[in-house]
């Protein structure tokens, strides 16, 4: 399976109540902004033999509050590829966007970089 989105940018202070329960229940990796719960909910979607492909805010990759996302990411997935954007991308966003490829983890590396081994190498 191919996931490809552009998932909407809503943090849980702008949703209603039942949405963010719902959030904080289900999804407590990524609760805090609907791209992040859209990053999870695609990863699952394409668990064996799949791919997601996704324009996010680039806040996953940095803040405290999705570090529980990102350790999801690294050891379940292997980047083939990942294009930190910035801001102004696309000539509109006030924020920054990143665009990346995930797969599941590979035990070699033919086109792709296992993401733990990437960590490890930065870390």
């Amino acid at each position: 399976m191919v996931v490809c989105t552009n998932p909407p940018y809503a943090g849980a202070s702008g949703l209603n109540g039942k949405l963010t329960e719902y959030l904080k229940r289900y999804y407590p990796n990524s609760k805090s902004d609907l791209f992040a719960v859209f990053i999870e909910k695609c990863l699952h979607f394409s668990q064996i033999n799949g791919l997601v492909s996704m324009v996010t805010q680039q806040a996953w990759m940095f803040i405290a509050s999705y570090e529980k996302l990102r350790g999801v990411i690294l050891d379940n997935n292997t980047i083939e590829n990942l294009v930190q954007l910035g801001n102004g991308s696309f000539g509109f966003a006030d924020f920054g966007l990143a665009t990346f490829t995930l797969s599941p983890p590979k035990s070699y590396f033919p086109s792709g970089i296992p993401a733990a081994r990437i960590a490890s190498l930065i870390s």
